[in-house]
């Protein structure tokens, strides 16, 4: 039933996170037959790779995956489009000392420093068409040694 269930959560309904399908699966079969043991004890103990050390044994109330709520208060950084090509547009979000005397590093895939600015705004174009294609990882520092750090692919 897990394995058909599993199957169908892929295939049929798309998803696309193994972990989710499963997940979804194990709450479905344990829904329809939540008192019978032979159900539901495999159910709760079945897991993606088979490794017993990976089983915990816990009642499934709900099949509504809970998300960590976002903290207003905490900076972010987010650079988009990622991929990108000629530019992306950086922003910093949250808290903001971050704007104030921050500056922006970009370091390729070796570690090496390819390109640094100051942040004058929360908002801004990083111009990345001098840049080869390639992974690297955009940094903002403040002078408080506080730094966000986002990968950027650019094609």
């Amino acid at each position: 039933m897990l394995a058909k269930e599993v199957i169908g959560n892929l295939l049929v309904r798309g998803e696309q996170c193994l972990g989710r399908a499963v997940f979804a699966a194990k709450c479905s079969v344990i829904a329809r037959h939540p008192t019978e043991d032979t159900i539901y004890g495999p159910a709760v103990l079945w897991t993606l790779f088979g490794d017993p050390a990976l089983r915990v044994k816990h009642r499934i109330l709900s099949g509504v995956e809970e998300r960590p709520t976002p903290d207003a208060s905490r900076p972010t950084l987010e650079v988009a489009p990622n991929p990108c090509r000629a530019g992306a547009t950086v922003r910093l979000s949250g808290s903001s000392f971050i704007v104030h005397r921050s500056s922006l590093s970009v370091y390729d895939a070796s570690g090496r420093l390819v390109l640094s600015q100051p942040v004058r705004a929360s908002s801004f174009i990083l111009q990345t068409s001098s840049l080869p294609a390639g992974v690297y990882m955009v940094e903002v520092s403040t002078p408080h040694g506080a730094s966000l750090r986002q990968k950027l692919v650019v094609r």
